[in-house]
């Protein structure tokens, strides 16, 4: 997710971060006290390979890596029945804010839709 790899559309290159059955719930520590105007992450969805989108995306900054404070949450809108190889970025702009630490949240959808030829299978979340 900060290591400058930006994964594209095929998700068996390597260059994306899997979670399978879980929140994706990650902290970034900026190294010291930062401006903030922008955060976003990417997400890519191959219903084929049971990797959808997360339902929402939380994003959160803290000065401590203790106390946070959500900044915003993002929900997606990408159906969950949509085939082919899909990229969102979930993505807040126009911020104000002063921090170190960045938490992102992004919620797993839980498991495969009954119309899923693997229904009730942990769902993927593929990061970048």
């Amino acid at each position: 997710m900060i290591d400058g790899i930006y994964g594209k559309g095929d998700f068996h290159t390597g260059s994306w971060q899997g979670y399978q059955g879980v929140d994706v719930d990650a902290v970034v520590n900026l190294g010291k006290t930062s401006s903030i105007h922008k955060l976003a992450i990417g997400f890519n969805q191959d219903m084929a390979s049971w990797i959808l989108m997360p339902q929402k995306v939380d994003f959160y900054v803290s000065s401590d890596d203790v106390n946070y404070k959500l900044v915003g949450t993002v929900v997606n809108d990408i159906p969950a029945d949509k085939e082919g190889s899909i990229i969102k970025t979930f993505t807040l702009e126009g911020l104000n804010l002063q921090g170190q630490f960045v938490k992102v949240v992004a919620k797993n959808p839980g498991v495969l839709p009954p119309s899923h030829p693997s229904a009730g299978e942990k769902i993927l979340d593929f990061c970048r």
